[in-house]
């Protein structure tokens, strides 16, 4: 027999939050005088009988809760059955396949972002920023083809999900990087007073020699 069953997630802790699916059998045709609905012994200590089922697919089965609950009508008394089942996501697949090709991604360009700190560095390394803006939209393209090609493998949700907020926060962290790049090799063209040495500054009186001093010599 196959039976869809109705399965709750919550979306902010998607991928690593329960996942909960709930199965009801109600007796709405007679009344609990004519014919009542119970569990079987053998259901509470095994649900699935003799099959052994701990995994469906990439869900891994946490608990089975087994409930009867009696409706009061106008009509009488129903019984009515539910069948609780509470599963997690495996995330080694999704932390080896989405996770971390995206970290990796991001550590291309985190070695500029030792320069975010030294900020004087960016004299020396000013030659250099072609090199390091190609790494920087490199990662950023990686990231892109990465994320658009693992879309379809992962199920729709219309909340916001912890791998939308990851990919929101990688993205950003690239491009800021690339921004502070930009600023500094902006910096390094223009030739500002900022790099020159404060005793260039300095006020200095010159005294020319008088007419009658340059005919004495």
């Amino acid at each position: 027999m196959r039976q869809n069953i109705p399965c709750q997630t919550s979306a902010l802790d998607y991928p690593f939050g329960n996942t909960t699916c709930t199965l009801t059998w109600t007796n709405e045709a007679n009344s609990r005088d004519s014919q009542q609905m119970r569990w079987d012994n053998r259901a509470l200590t095994k649900p699935f009988g003799e099959n052994d089922i701990d995994e469906v697919g990439d869900l891994i089965l946490l608990d089975v809760t087994l409930n009867h609950i009696e409706l009061f009508r106008h009509n009488g008394v129903f019984d009515e059955l539910t069948a609780v089942f509470t599963f997690r996501r495996g995330h080694y697949k999704i932390l080896l396949l989405f996770f971390l090709p995206s970290t990796l991604f991001m550590f291309i360009s985190v070695e500029h972002f030792k320069q975010l700190f030294l900020s004087w560095l960016s004299l020396f390394l000013g030659p250099m920023a072609i090199t390091r803006s190609i790494l920087i939209i490199g990662s950023l393209v990686l990231l892109l083809i990465h994320y658009s090609t693992n879309m379809a493998g992962l199920p729709e949700t219309t909340g916001v999900t912890s791998i939308d907020l990851w990919k929101v926060f990688s993205i950003l962290f690239v491009i800021s990087i690339l921004m502070e790049l930009s600023e500094e090799r902006i910096e390094f063209m223009t030739p500002g007073i900022a790099f020159l040495p404060k005793r260039l500054f300095q006020k200095v009186d010159v005294v020319l020699p008088s007419k009658k001093e340059k005919g004495n010599v």
